[in-house]
């Protein structure tokens, strides 16, 4: 393995991150979008809101929320842009852009109005979560004892999900939750911030059955650098991350729903620490710097990626855990694609892996 041959890979990749980085806690935005931009992220999916910060006024929240972020791109246009549809994030890897995905990590938004998904869809949000850890009107979080499952208005927002194309993500639901939503859902789905419960066992963590039926229809999990949710006696922080990674791999048969949902909150205060450790004590969290010391900002993708190689595994896998496996279930279900596997050779195609960098005329 070379360092050219990381460089290569961050350089070629379609790079996603499937939840962060975080600009909450940034005080200079602009600044840390520059390192962003530099650190060869593709596309990362951006909080609106805080989740765990219930917001009566929670749409209008959003509706600001996503004037900042085309504010800043018009700042920044030659670094920014927003993303809605899959196409647009390969456009931004042609010019050298970064994209942001509007998402949410709690539906408090729409209320009980389930209408207003169409109208969050049509102001940018493309991923939602049915709840963060506690009880929503949609369904339980994995903190709830009780694991209900899914509530009637939950089952209707899944369709309604649907329907106007936003991608269901999982992460924090319970288990109920989460087998009800995939039997019912008619797109595959993700739990982009998630580790594996056989290996690391909270509650935060997903089971072997979730994992298989997330893989089963055609779904992607996404792996977070959390210390706490991947933690191993005896393995470095990093090498059990990549445990998490193989672990996934082993369990689907293949490579193809795997992804990084590295959750990194740089600039986390002892504040929200603290909250966190009031609200969510099930979570474990114990220090503001809570992320895997390797991974804990996304300009140390390079370190994922040397570590990946000197497991051998394969260039087109690495591609596909980085971001193009993200980037078949965004192609499903926001641009309405019919299913397919990142491993087809026209989705390679498309998503330029196999001919990337362009030739220049």
């Amino acid at each position: 393995m070379s360092i050219s041959e990381v460089d290569k890979i961050l350089r070629e990749a379609v790079v996603i991150d499937g939840l962060g980085p975080i600009f909450w806690y940034q005080e200079d935005k602009e600044t840390y979008l520059k390192t962003v931009h530099r650190s060869g992220l593709t596309a990362f999916s951006h909080t609106m809101i805080l989740p765990y910060d219930f917001m009566p006024d929670g749409f209008l929240e959003f509706v600001e929320a996503a004037e900042e972020w085309h504010r800043m791109s018009e700042n920044d246009p030659d670094i920014l842009t927003v993303a809605h549809s899959a196409s647009e994030i390969l456009q931004a890897k042609r010019d050298g852009r970064v994209a942001v995905i509007f998402s949410l990590q709690n539906p408090f938004p729409i209320g009980a109005h389930v209408e207003y998904l169409a109208a969050l869809y049509r102001l940018g949000l493309r991923i939602c979560q049915l709840t963060y850890q506690r009880r929503s009107l949609l369904a339980d979080g994995c903190g709830e004892p009780g694991n209900a499952g899914l509530s009637s208005l939950g089952k209707s927002a899944v369709a309604e999900m649907n329907r106007v194309h936003i991608v269901i993500d999982l992460s924090h639901c319970g288990e109920r939750s989460s087998l009800e939503t995939i039997e019912i859902s008619k797109d595959p789905v993700i739990v982009s911030h998630a580790g594996v419960r056989e290996l690391t066992d909270t509650t935060r963590n997903i089971s072997n059955e979730q994992i298989d039926a997330v893989v089963n229809r055609d779904g992607v999990i996404g792996v977070m650098a959390e210390k706490e949710f991947i933690r191993r006696e005896g393995r470095s922080y990093v090498d059990a991350y990549v445990d998490h990674i193989e672990f996934l791999l082993d369990r689907a048969g293949d490579d193809d729903h795997v992804g990084m949902g590295l959750d990194l909150a740089e600039g986390f205060p002892e504040s929200r620490l603290r909250l966190f450790q009031r609200m969510l004590p099930e979570t474990g969290m114990k220090e503001v710097d809570y992320a895997v010391p390797e991974l804990n900002s996304p300009t140390k993708l390079p370190n994922l990626i040397e570590r990946l190689i000197s497991r051998r595994h394969t260039s087109q896998t690495i591609r596909k855990i980085l971001g193009l496996n993200f980037l078949r279930v965004f192609e499903q279900v926001w641009d309405g694609r019919s299913s397919g596997s990142s491993s087809d050779p026209s989705v390679v195609r498309r998503t330029g892996v196999e001919t990337w960098p362009p030739a220049r005329g």
